[in-house]
């Protein structure tokens, strides 16, 4: 069996990274890329029955959004010689990436990740935190600094992974 990895990702750099990490594995791969907007929809909720339209608006947004960034992501793996398999679902972005891996067979998650103090991850926890706690595969994070200043002075705009535009996360 081949190995079928999942790839979320929401255009921005730190999701970038871990595709183009997984784009430049040896061996055969079935790369997923998905897109969790984070629409969390509950029956008792006052959202649902005042402003329908609006969830129904911002579920439409995601979906162009995501349709962009899969775009470019496929353009982007195409360069490696890759296809990649795309997906878009909506909810809780742990919960959803989770329960994508346990119901689509995949034996790996990669996911992109910005460096953060204690304090922050405590607070506003974190994402990768979130799936491996929910996780029955192997979840691999691939970090990215958060500040311009951990840049090499000698990077170019060529060295840096493609940037996509900013998704919904």
């Amino acid at each position: 069996m081949a190995n079928s990895i999942l790839v979320p990702i929401n255009g921005i750099p730190p999701t970038i990274a871990a595709l183009n990490h997984v784009l430049t594995l040896e061996g055969s791969h079935e790369i997923t890329v998905l897109q969790v907007c984070p629409i969390v929809e509950r029956d008792d909720s006052i959202r649902q029955t005042v402003i329908p339209d609006a969830i129904e608006e911002q579920r439409e947004a995601s979906r162009q959004t995501a349709e962009r960034v899969f775009s470019k992501a496929t353009d982007y793996a195409a360069d490696h010689d890759v296809i990649l398999k795309t997906a878009i679902d909506s909810g809780h972005p742990a919960e959803r990436i989770s329960a994508y891996a346990d119901a689509n067979d995949i034996t790996r998650i990669v996911i992109g990740t910005q460096e953060q103090s204690l304090l922050s991850r405590i607070l506003r926890g974190s994402l990768p935190d979130g799936i491996m706690k929910r996780s029955s595969v192997p979840v691999t994070t691939i970090q990215t600094p958060t500040d311009e200043s951990s840049r090499k002075p000698n990077d170019t705009d060529q060295d840096r992974p493609l940037t996509l535009s900013r998704g919904i996360n």
